[in-house]
């Protein structure tokens, strides 16, 4: 997403201007006038052909020019799907179409957040109150490599793509290290994989959830329909660089298959509903063809984590001990205003971390992680434990999928359909 240029131009007579000396241009546009003998152009898009035009000037503003034909790197973006959008920070970030980038203050730099609004109304300082109660929201969580959320697995899937499995993740005070002993083949933490109990009869296998509320024969079609999934959701983050994060916990929650998930501001409805429905209707979310919504994978919310130490906005101490910015029984400083309890989502600005609320604390979010023969990992603590005890990094697995809970409700994740 960016082209480096260095030129080197010399003058035998009048010699080079000492100011002004050189003009870079972009596709016929000037984009820099500077002495400096390089420029970076930012904010391209992969796989895209750019003229690339340089001029020098010597004192009496006689000039030399130079063009070069380049393409960058990476996978074409599908430009039917996605209007990229340049953000503050000067970074491209793929906005899918049917879907708004924010120029509210504050909310459109990748590094502090870049969120997207669904609808194509403009949202602004004047709207943007509104919009966050009324409007599905994500934050575009960048992705340089898929080394760093998956591992490449034998074979391929019905799609003909390759099989990955999410690569996951400790957190320390101080780093996050790639768990060892776990993945597909082990009873330890593990995704894309189903959840039988121990004789293989119950959860992904029993017909109450497998077939009534998924629609699937069995826990065979579940685990081949998961690998896909989440294969899909793979080349979707190679192709464009990352994917996005429900910015507040999932909303409407509901024990039926006719009602549809909100991620805005304010809803209260975030819990107390089985894992089969969460998964099952956090597809509907999407608003179009053009994108994807998904439960998050726990190697999503391991890369949302590491992100945020990335950008400086907390420390691996922060993701350990989150009492300072999650909703707990002993959160601080201003943290502490009205925690404790469960509360509508994104109540405490404190609880927000990059534009993204309640990633610690509040209702622990359930994932599509796997664990043992009859836990789906939940993550990020709850209201009534400490920021210690049930930090935005745990991993929390005493919560079987068949099971409703006050303190357990969920997280979206989308990415961009392929």
């Amino acid at each position: 997403n960016s082209i480096a240029v260095s030129v080197t131009a010399n003058d035998g007579q009048s010699g080079l201007a000492t100011s002004n000396t050189y003009k870079y241009y972009l596709n016929s546009e000037l984009k820099q006038t500077t002495t400096e003998t390089s420029y970076t152009f930012t904010g391209l898009i992969p796989e895209t052909s750019y003229e690339i035009k340089v001029e020098a000037y010597d004192k009496a503003n006689n000039k030399g020019t130079d063009t070069e034909n380049v393409e960058t790197e990476g996978h074409a973006w599908d430009l039917n799907k996605v209007n990229p959008e340049i953000s503050d920070d000067s970074i491209t970030v793929p906005v899918p179409k049917g879907y708004t980038a924010s120029d509210a203050t504050g909310e459109r730099s990748v590094n502090d957040g870049f969120v997207i609004y669904e609808g194509t109304e403009e949202v602004n300082d004047g709207n943007v109150d509104t919009a966050k109660t009324t409007r599905n929201q994500f934050v575009w969580i960048p992705v340089p490599d898929i080394s760093q959320i998956a591992n490449q697995t034998s074979g391929t899937d019905g799609n003909i793509r390759q099989n990955y499995q999410g690569k996951l993740y400790d957190f320390s005070s101080t780093e996050a290290t790639e768990k060892t002993s776990y993945g597909q083949g082990t009873t330890s933490y593990r995704e894309p994989d189903v959840v039988t109990d121990y004789d293989g009869t119950r959860y992904d296998n029993d017909q109450q959830y497998v077939k009534t509320i998924l629609g699937l024969a069995n826990s065979d079609a579940l685990k081949t329909q998961l690998q896909e999934e989440f294969n899909e959701m793979i080349a979707s983050v190679d192709t464009y660089g990352g994917f996005y994060i429900g910015r507040y916990e999932t909303g409407n929650l509901a024990s039926n298959t006719n009602t549809k998930p909100v991620v805005v501001k304010g809803n209260e409805d975030i819990s107390d509903v089985n894992w089969y429905y969460m998964y099952q209707n956090s597809k509907k979310v999407a608003a179009n063809n053009n994108v994807v919504s998904t439960m998050i994978w726990g190697s999503m919310w391991d890369r949302a984590l590491i992100w945020l130490t990335e950008t400086g906005e907390k420390t691996y101490e922060e993701i350990e001990n989150s009492a300072t910015w999650g909703n707990y029984r002993d959160s601080t400083g201003a943290a502490a205003t009205n925690s404790g309890s469960k509360q509508p989502t994104g109540t405490n600005e404190a609880w927000k971390a990059n534009n993204i609320y309640d990633l610690a604390g509040n209702v622990s979010d359930r994932t599509i992680e796997a664990y043992s023969t009859i836990n789906r990992v939940s993550r990020g603590g709850f209201y009534s434990v400490s920021g210690l005890d049930g930090p935005s990094s745990s991993r929390s697995i005493n919560y079987n999928p068949s099971g409703t809970y006050s303190l357990s409700g969920t997280r979206l994740a989308f990415y961009v359909a392929l």
